[in-house]
């Protein structure tokens, strides 16, 4: 949020309830190769969540090089290779367990989207988030087309919800 915010408002808006929302859809054809997933939240064990720290490169940088790299934590908004303060933000990936039980939408069209939760600030026992990843499909061929989709993330803010 302080990426995209100034930080007195950030500070303000994580007080309350907040999350993220995202919508996700194929675009000019069908997907036919490594679709979008999700795991069954109630599937997944708490202790295979894993921070990670996504490092943008400074302004100007050209390169993404050193993004969603685990390093320690330094202050908010601040990382460096060369010198220079960057962004940086925390996202959580999660590890391989068996117990997981993962969905897709086979053959998904342009007309479909998923809408979908990335986080969600309530700490009462709710799915938090939507884990997702796309996966090569068994048997799908590797030298078609790669799938073409659109990504549209935005905040929403409860003003009358507290976090906990």
């Amino acid at each position: 949020m302080f990426l995209n915010l100034p930080e007195e408002e950030a500070e303000r808006r994580m007080k309350k309830r907040w999350a993220i929302m995202n919508i996700w859809a194929p675009i000019d054809k069908p997907v036919k190769k490594d679709p979008l997933a999700f795991c069954d939240y109630r599937s997944i064990d708490e202790n295979d969540f894993r921070t990670v720290v996504a490092n943008l490169p400074p302004p100007g940088a050209g390169e993404y090089g050193n993004v969603s790299k685990n390093l320690s934590h330094k202050p908010r908004a601040e990382y460096s290779s060369n010198g220079d303060v960057a962004a940086k933000y925390e996202v959580t990936n999660m590890a391989y367990n068996p117990n997981q039980r993962w969905f897709y939408a086979s053959d998904m069209t342009p007309e479909e989207a998923w809408v979908f939760k990335i986080f969600d600030s309530k700490m009462d026992g709710r799915a938090r988030c939507a884990v997702h990843s796309s996966f090569p499909l068994k048997g799908q061929d590797d030298n078609s087309d790669p799938r073409t989709s659109i990504e549209v993330r935005c905040f929403v803010f409860w003003d009358d919800e507290d976090s906990q």
